[in-house]
């Protein structure tokens, strides 16, 4: 579930298109709110297999209509990146890619990120 606060009161809004954690939030210039990146966390408990699922979709929410729309995917899917803007542009660094070994849950790859990638105002895709 996803609240919005006036400074008194919480008033509970519509979810997200896709269910995500660890994602990063940044303020957008034109007051909308922008959630990227994240990770689906999943575990089977037919097979104890934990599954996470870095996730590159990226949601904007306008608080004025308190909808949601897509927006420009991330190149890669990342959990726990974080967001900055400078006014126009928003700058993502950092998050981590996972991947689990299916045959041994207790085994995986994790890949730490230290690029930084950036979607200027009016753009639709993020670039190095």
């Amino acid at each position: 579930s996803v609240y919005i606060s006036d400074g008194e009161t919480f008033t509970q809004i519509s979810s997200l298109g896709t269910t995500r954690e660890n994602h990063a939030c940044s303020l957008m210039s034109d007051g909308r709110v922008m959630i990227a990146g994240g990770h689906v966390f999943d575990i089977d408990y037919s097979n104890t297999f934990l599954d996470i699922d870095p996730l590159s979709s990226v949601e904007i929410l306008d608080p004025k209509t308190m909808t949601w729309s897509y927006g420009p995917d991330l190149p890669i899917g990342l959990s726990g990146p974080s967001m900055i803007s400078d006014g126009d542009d928003l700058f993502l660094f950092g998050g981590i890619q996972i991947e689990l070994d299916q045959d041994d849950p207790n085994y995986g790859a994790v890949k730490f990120h230290d690029d930084i990638w950036t979607l200027a105002r009016g753009d639709t895709e993020w670039k190095l």
